[in-house]
């Protein structure tokens, strides 16, 4: 079977988008409660520590060219330990992949029909992600090419519109608490661009050149900017208290555009970015679950188990807990969860690639 391909551009794309993705509509809200006016800060230095964990799944993959991230575990640690870190890193991907598809679900209930069955909106998520799963990573990755524009025209044309409704004096003054204050829970923020983790189930269909790393690193450069511009914008314009009480902050941002009472209600802009954002993610983590599933049972035909894990993802995600909110609780208690599979155990494994490597040479 011929090997999927994928381009640096496309690679580049994919980061930026898994990162953005549902975390845009709740991030100004989570960064205000933690560091207030200062919350754009705080953004840029995580993008830092999310540049750091994506460099380390890309010298993951020197060492190991042409594998993922499990098929690297059970190559290092053999298949017994390896297969057992691939089971845990199956239900993290399922964990994760539930919990965006009940973010979409929530989110639709809220601002577009709640009369909506919860279930509907659950089998539509996972419909987009099981056929696009389907059909490869390679048509994935070009439909994430083709929607990116979409994505940068809606958040240009969005944040533009409220231009004349900034208050750039609602960010002042910087580090009024000191250098410290904002980071005392960075551990939060942090995982703000920890998704990036889940390329690492994708790296090994990009096409290298020795500009990789740059398209790279330019996805996170990209992230950062979506990120830290939907913050001020959110804070110039409502300010840093009440963008923290706010459960959507962007989404409330758009709601406030109006032109000459002529054009308003542009609450169809967000929306639509926010899906496409979702749909990636979703594909995402869900090709990741397959992928990771495949390889722990030693399957030739991933798509053989596709159907199964959708269908178990529905069931998981309605009744993780009764409410989102109460979810929402849970993960934000738990920041270094994220923090272990996103950046610990790869960097552990990393580490224990390289002895090897450097014990490997020697004895050659």
């Amino acid at each position: 079977m011929r090997k999927e391909i994928i381009t640096n551009r496309q690679f580049m794309i994919l980061i930026s988008i898994i990162t953005i993705a549902s975390s845009i509509l709740y991030i100004p809200r989570a960064v205000s409660q933690i560091a207030g006016r200062d919350g754009w800060l705080v953004v840029l230095v995580s993008g830092l520590v999310g540049l750091l964990n994506l460099y380390v799944f890309l010298w993951m993959e020197r060492l190991y060219p042409g594998k993922n991230l499990m098929e690297i575990h059970q190559q290092l640690l053999g298949k017994v330990f390896g297969g057992l870190l691939n089971f845990v890193y199956l239900f993290y991907f399922i964990d994760i992949s539930t919990w965006v598809i009940r973010e979409f679900v929530d989110f639709l209930l809220i601002t577009v029909e709640p009369s909506t069955p919860f279930f509907v909106y659950a089998i539509i998520a996972l419909l987009m992600a099981v056929y696009a799963t389907f059909h490869g990573v390679e048509v994935f990755a070009s439909v994430s090419e083709l929607l990116f524009p979409i994505i940068v025209g809606i958040y240009f044309i969005s944040f533009c519109l409220l231009v004349n409704e900034y208050h750039p004096h609602y960010l002042l003054p910087v580090l009024e608490n000191g250098i410290a204050a904002p980071f005392r829970q960075f551990l939060v923020t942090e995982t703000f661009f920890g998704d990036v983790m889940i390329i690492s189930m994708i790296i090994n269909h990009v096409r290298k050149t020795k500009f990789t790393p740059l398209y790279a690193t330019a996805g996170i450069g990209l992230t950062m900017f979506f990120i830290c511009s939907a913050v001020v914008s959110v804070v110039m314009l409502v300010g840093a208290e009440t963008a923290a009480t706010l459960t959507y902050p962007t989404f409330s941002l758009i709601q406030n555009i109006n032109i000459a009472n002529i054009l308003d209600r542009l609450d169809i802009l967000i929306i639509t970015m926010w899906m496409i954002g979702v749909f990636v993610k979703i594909t995402s983590y869900f090709m990741g679950s397959v992928q990771a599933l495949s390889t722990i049972l030693q399957i030739s035909n991933p798509r053989a188990i596709i159907i199964p894990i959708a269908l178990s993802m529905i069931v998981i995600t309605r009744f993780k807990v009764p409410t989102f909110a109460q979810l929402d609780d849970v993960y934000s208690a738990g920041a270094w969860y994220f923090s272990v599979f996103q950046l610990a155990i790869p960097s552990l494994v990393l580490l224990l690639a390289i002895i090897v490597n450097q014990i490997n040479k020697k004895s050659a």
